[in-house]
């Protein structure tokens, strides 16, 4: 019993000194080499993408970098849009490994000179670093993300929903654009985005977030917003930190385009320059949402007059989109058929401000049911959405194909028919979840039924849960 005990105990201990050394980091270093376990830094991984893969695999969350990584150490191929692209294969499965964990990506905190921890862009012809997947939440610290070339001249593209933190000591600097945000969330907590052209743009259905540090010396005298440009329906909220010494056209510190929302509730915005505009330190076009507390430019020798806060029910401007859908459906024509099967839906929908759409979709979809084997259908659906753009009806015609496996005379019968489609809709931002009901009209190429045959009743009901994309 004794010798059990120890053996326990022997057994505990080499098992939390094994959690010890994999339960803190994944070291990755130009120096280093992709046959590495990457435990430390003597036996760090090479290429960033590698252990972003090894850190899901192994239930770690924190990457340390050691030194400049680049195009050369990540083995960057010409032609791909970003050095460092988390979004690629081995990123995707990565974070879905580390089930909605944050991953940290870091340096040493006060290393310097070559022991800086740098991601660049120099010399590759892309973006530095893209993140662009749903699945992604990663928070970068005491790290470079830097000269980001090409077509997409940008240090940090952040989209696809993903989930991005820029803690204390994270630099975004040398690009012509230092962060793009595009569907997804930016929060900035600590970092710097300095020495761009322009700082940050905030696009389409994009968040961001100031919460403290600092967005400066970003300049560019042929664009709108030298520190953050917030386009038709981007958001940005500035609750702490600075934007100070960026010069643009219009709105040397905030430029906010129609549609577009910015609301400040604390922060310092100041010492700013723009041509054009009353107040070079934020620039607001007609129709744009929310509201600041930094005060129009003082006249020569006079004080500053509070700027009027724009109206949060100020119009949005008109805007479409070209929504992709995709996921399951169950339906049937009475108690004695079911199908499932996949849909693929292509759109396009009109937005009319915040709370109206309106939009057309085509469907195709193919599944498996009883009593028939095979199915086929396809149609289109008109859709209006209110409340928010959460809640929809819509109306839709199609055609149902369906191949009947020998039931009537041992032969295998095809037959087609229409359908009107009257839905009760329910949608997210990126889901959509439908309750139908559909009339079904005159059978074509059918063989008729016998007395054992089933019953076709002219009426049925479905459901379909699909995601966008």
């Amino acid at each position: 019993m004794k010798k059990l005990l120890i053996l326990f105990l022997l057994i505990c201990i080499v098992s939390s000194v094994l959690f010890a050394q994999t339960g803190r980091s994944i070291f990755v270093s130009a120096r280093g080499n992709n046959e590495n376990n990457g435990l430390s830094e003597a036996t760090a991984v090479r290429t960033l993408s590698y252990a972003i893969f090894m850190a899901g695999f192994l239930d770690i969350y924190t990457i340390t970098v050691i030194g400049t990584l680049d195009r050369v150490s990540e083995g960057h191929v010409r032609g791909d849009n970003a050095v460092f692209n988390l979004s690629g294969a081995e990123g995707v499965i990565a974070f879905l490994l580390m089930d909605d964990n944050e991953l940290l990506i870091t340096g040493r905190p006060g290393a310097t000179g070559t022991n800086r921890a740098v991601l660049s862009g120099r010399g590759s012809n892309a973006a530095a670093v893209i993140i662009g997947t749903e699945f992604a939440r990663v928070r970068f610290e005491h790290i470079d993300i830097i000269n980001g070339e090409g077509e997409i001249p940008i240090s940090l593209g952040v989209e696809g929903r993903a989930q991005v933190t820029l803690g204390p000591g994270a630099n975004i600097r040398n690009s012509s654009i230092g962060i793009i945000v595009a569907n997804a969330t930016c929060l900035i907590n600590g970092a710097d985005v300095s020495g761009n052209n322009t700082g940050i743009i905030v696009g389409e259905n994009a968040v961001l977030t100031l919460r403290s540090g600092t967005i400066r010396n970003n300049r560019d005298s042929n664009r709108n917003g030298g520190g953050v440009a917030v386009l038709s329906s981007g958001r940005f909220t500035m609750s702490g930190g600075t934007i100070s010494g960026n010069a643009a056209t219009r709105g040397g510190g905030v430029y906010v385009a129609s549609g577009g929302r910015f609301d400040q509730t604390a922060g310092t915005i100041s010492n700013n320059t723009a041509p054009q505009g009353s107040n070079p330190n934020i620039f607001r076009v007609q129709g744009s949402l929310g509201s600041n507390l930094t005060p129009a430019a003082p006249a020569s020798g006079t004080a500053a007059a509070p700027r009027p806060a724009a109206s949060t029910s100020a119009p949005s401007t008109f805007g479409y989109n070209f929504p992709f859908f995709s996921g399951f459906y169950l339906q049937g024509w009475n108690e004695n058929t079911f199908s499932v099967g996949i849909p693929l839906q292509l759109g396009l929908e009109f937005n009319f401000g915040r709370f109206i759409s309106t939009g057309i979709v085509g469907e195709i979809a193919g599944g498996l049911g009883g009593p028939f084997l095979l199915e086929f259908n396809y149609g289109f659906m008109g859709e209006i959405f209110f409340s928010n753009k959460t809640f929809g009806l819509g109306y839709g015609r199609g055609n149902q194909t369906v191949l009947m496996p020998y039931l009537v005379d041992d032969a295998e019968e095809m037959y087609s028919r229409d359908y009107d489609r009257l839905a009760i809709i329910f949608r997210s931002r990126d889901s959509k979840t439908s309750f139908y009901v559909q009339r079904y009209g005159t059978s074509r190429n059918f063989y008729p039924w016998d007395s054992n045959g089933w019953d076709l009743s002219s009426w049925g009901f479905g459901a379909s849960f699909l995601y966008s994309f």
